[in-house]
């Protein structure tokens, strides 16, 4: 997705000993072309299942994956300061859901989009 950039040492403590590089969201979201596409198909072909799902595929098994949601996307983002994260949050969304019609386009018949981050 375009709007991003990434540190190299910019590590972020997430839960217990696990650490993060959240990305940097720098100017508006877009998504220029799909992300998962080509791999989805991919790991649909390595398996004799119905072609249901996406992603994660181990040869001779369904294939179940999913996208990140935009809010999530945007929690463990740094975000930008001078746009409101609500605008961040609908550029996100309809970038993801710019992917979500590839992938059904490309076939793929149930695509998993994880929901709100909530934290307690």
């Amino acid at each position: 997705m375009k709007g991003f950039v990434f540190t190299q040492n910019g590590w972020v403590q997430s839960f217990g000993s696990r650490y993060v590089r959240p990305p940097i969201i720098v100017g508006d979201v877009s998504r220029p072309a799909p992300m998962t596409v080509k791999e989805s198909k991919y790991a649909v072909g390595l398996t004799n299942k119905p072609s249901t799902y996406f992603i994660i595929c181990v040869a001779n098994f369904q294939v179940k994956g999913m996208l990140t949601g935009p809010i999530t996307i945007l929690r463990w983002s740094f975000p930008r300061d001078d746009v409101s994260q609500s605008v961040q949050a609908k550029q996100l969304a309809l970038a993801l859901r710019d992917e979500v019609s590839d992938l059904e386009k490309a076939g793929i018949s149930v695509i998993q989009v994880d929901g709100i981050f909530v934290s307690v």
